[in-house]
């Protein structure tokens, strides 16, 4: 082997250039290797951030949705009324004849908590409840609240509706918080005529 080829020599076109020896090819493909398995960790970090960070988000959601269903629970209790599924509050309607008392609400709109709290609580109300309707429950974001809603065209929730045993719709109630004034609505369906609140 010649000096000139040991040295990475080539000729061309009667000029002579240093050709690209074994060592700087080796040296390429090696800084090559790195970059690619430095970007390969960076992409798996980035991965492995993006995992942790969807599963806190998933774990926040979850414990709060369990903790405002708590609150709404212990909202509903602090009621002391006898709550039905509305299909169950139709059937009860259709044996005593008495118009039922619908409540949409979501269990984690704090309204909803309030109308527990702060309307059905009232002796009045409560008494009135008790005597005259069969009281029902339905979640806002269950099928069977989006097909109540559907069907009355009801879109706010919470919400008071009296229905007959047949699923007629008889009156909405207004939505009243003060405690002072949440009777007012009950104290009008006392005139409100026999026939029509019990069909």
């Amino acid at each position: 082997m010649s000096a000139t080829a040991s040295m990475g020599l080539v000729a061309m076109n009667g000029k002579t250039r240093t050709a690209p020896t074994t060592s700087y090819a080796a040296k390429i493909a090696r800084q090559t290797l790195i970059f690619q398995t430095a970007m390969s960790q960076k992409t798996k970090s980035t991965l492995r951030s993006i995992v942790i960070i969807a599963i806190i988000v998933l774990a926040v959601y979850f414990l709060n949705a369990e903790y405002q269903s708590h609150l709404e629970q212990k909202a509903i209790d602090t009621t002391g009324l006898e709550v039905l599924a509305f299909q169950h509050a139709l059937v009860e309607s259709s044996k005593t004849g008495k118009p039922v008392l619908a409540d949409l609400s979501a269990i984690w709109c704090p309204s909803s908590r309030r109308l527990d709290t702060e309307v059905l609580t009232n002796e009045m109300v409560k008494s009135k409840t008790e005597s005259d309707y069969v009281f029902a429950r339905i979640e806002y974001e269950s099928d069977e609240g989006a097909e109540f809603m559907e069907k009355y065209q009801f879109s706010g929730f919470p919400s008071l509706h009296l229905l007959d045993g047949q699923v007629n719709k008889l009156k909405n109630l207004p939505r009243i918080f003060s405690p002072k004034n949440s009777w007012r609505p009950f104290k009008r369906l006392s005139n409100y005529p026999q026939a029509a609140r019990n069909p």
